[in-house]
């Protein structure tokens, strides 16, 4: 009969078997700071599981498993996530990369704020080019300046409604004050300023496409890796080294499992093979109408 491993058994119930066995053995504490310490710059709070650091050497431990030596370096990386820009909730809206959305996702607020920041810019440009009487410089003033901040990602706030889509059409007319007469559609048909309105439903054929093309695409929110705290990885390392699980291996290039450890491994591999043995065989005795009993334990 061959022996089973830790190869043999699912990845996930081992950890939490393992990590079961850690926390009843008694012999591996866990630290003081437990409960305040992040696993890493991605995060924003500590873990929500309080037997997170038990989970996390038996984690390790399986890595060291397969992969060894292994040190503080690599136990980073492959503890690592990806680092996402921070949301901000206060007063009853969402603040995510500059945009702000209520919880209704009503864009209202956003497109009155970038209104707003761009007739600012607006009224900074005419009065720093009040004697500047060359239409096409102030046109390309306003593409390059003012409307960049009423366009910044308006595919997520496009205007559902008809006043939001005139407050941002607004901004627009507004840069044609200085170029007479005051009705302000021959001036952008001669300008050839195309209206937000359009510039926004091109936008959206574009990100559609973008969507429906086999290459990925980020966009604006691409991912960045980083690596997890090497702080928790050194401890968990001392940790199992205490325990005589691992070993520092010479040169001081890594750890490596002891003939101890490893036979603890599989020692837990083989009851969690056998537990799911028992529970398969109830299932088949279930489905084929017995009746099983199990025998309560004091």
């Amino acid at each position: 009969m061959s022996s089973i491993t830790l190869k043999d058994v699912d990845q996930h119930k081992f950890v939490a078997s393992f990590s079961a066995f850690l926390k009843k053995s008694g012999k591996l504490k866990a630290p003081e700071w437990v409960d305040l310490v992040k696993n890493g710059k991605f995060n924003e709070l500590a873990p929500y599981d309080e037997d997170w650091y038990y989970t996390r050497c038996a984690a390790t431990l399986r890595h060291i498993y397969f992969r060894s030596p292994v040190g503080v370096g690599s136990l980073t990386k492959i503890f690592g996530g990806n680092v996402d820009p921070i949301i901000s909730r206060c007063y009853g809206f969402t603040n995510d990369l500059g945009f702000k959305l209520y919880s209704n996702l009503d864009p209202g607020l956003h497109i009155e704020m970038a209104s707003c920041k761009a007739l600012r810019m607006l009224g900074i440009i005419m009065r720093l080019s009040k004697d500047l009487h060359l239409t096409s410089s102030l046109k390309v003033l306003y593409c390059s300046l003012v409307r960049p901040i009423i366009e910044y990602g308006a595919i997520i706030w496009d205007p559902h409604t008809a006043d939001n889509a005139c407050q941002v059409e607004r901004v627009q007319l507004s840069s044609c004050i200085k170029c007479p007469p005051h009705d302000y559609s021959p001036v952008a048909i001669q300008l050839n300023l195309v209206s937000l309105a359009k510039r926004r439903h091109i936008m959206g054929s574009k990100f559609l496409n973008g969507l429906l093309d086999a290459r990925k695409r980020n966009g604006v929110r691409p991912s960045h890796f980083c690596r997890s705290s090497s702080g928790i990885a050194r401890k968990v390392l001392q940790s199992l080294e205490q325990m005589k699980l691992i070993e520092k291996v010479e040169n001081n290039n890594g750890r490596r499992l002891t003939s101890q450890g490893r036979r603890d491994l599989d020692r837990i591999a083989a009851q969690v093979k056998q537990a799911k043995k028992k529970k398969q065989a109830l299932l088949a005795a279930e489905s084929a109408g017995f009746s099983v009993l199990i025998p309560k334990t004091d």
